[in-house]
């Protein structure tokens, strides 16, 4: 029994750091989050490119939000009577096209400052892209640099976060925001259900 209240607490615990997290992004970065919407939407309408790119368990969560977008920029075209294709991307796998102008990059990256992350924000920018960050950083290197940064406090370099580990308190509120992005995409262009399974693979 003890056992069973003490992981009933811990699960409270980063639920409620999770959700204090999410709603200070949402109170304070609600314009950054509109744009950033705003800027997908661009792209959906002018058949414009969206990549994604992150390292580490950031990349996963930078993937996850790709593959979701996969299927809403499809469902999009597909409902407006448009040739339905691939145009979201994640960077460094082999499909990934070179970016152009108007394109849009996002980078989840808690620190804004990172080797390998450095030179694609800088490329995206020469390539007239859009560059969107999520990190706990707008003043790191990345962020200098980037059109839109969505602030997520949560992340605090080599210091433990308590009860979530190295950067587990910014990667989930990544992912959150992320996947607000995605839902303020169904409801403002009323994609249903049978919308999404209609582009959805069915080779499983």
């Amino acid at each position: 029994m003890y056992k069973e209240d003490c992981s009933l607490k811990i699960v409270d615990i980063v639920a409620d750091n999770t959700n204090t997290n999410a709603k200070q992004v949402g109170y304070f970065q609600e314009d950054n989050i509109e744009k950033t919407y705003e800027l997908i939407m661009k792209c959906i309408e002018n058949g414009s490119n969206i990549f994604f790119k992150g390292k580490g368990i950031s990349g996963l969560i930078a993937e996850k939000a790709a593959r979701r977008l996969i299927h809403l920029y499809q469902a999009i075209l597909r409902k407006s009577g448009q040739k339905v294709e691939i145009r979201v991307f994640v960077i460094d796998e082999s499909s990934t096209p070179k970016a152009k102008k108007d394109d849009l990059v996002i980078v989840v990256s808690g620190s804004g400052d990172k080797g390998t992350l450095n030179p694609l924000a800088k490329r995206t920018i020469e390539s007239d892209a859009k560059l969107v960050l999520l990190s706990s950083y707008p003043d790191s290197t990345i962020g200098e640099i980037a059109n839109i940064v969505v602030q997520i406090p949560g992340r605090i370099l080599d210091k433990a976060e308590s009860s979530m580990p190295l950067g587990t308190t910014f990667e989930m509120t990544a992912d959150i925001v992320l996947t607000a992005i995605n839902a303020l995409i169904i409801e403002r262009n009323n994609i249903a259900e049978d919308d999404l399974k209609a582009v959805h693979t069915d080779l499983e």
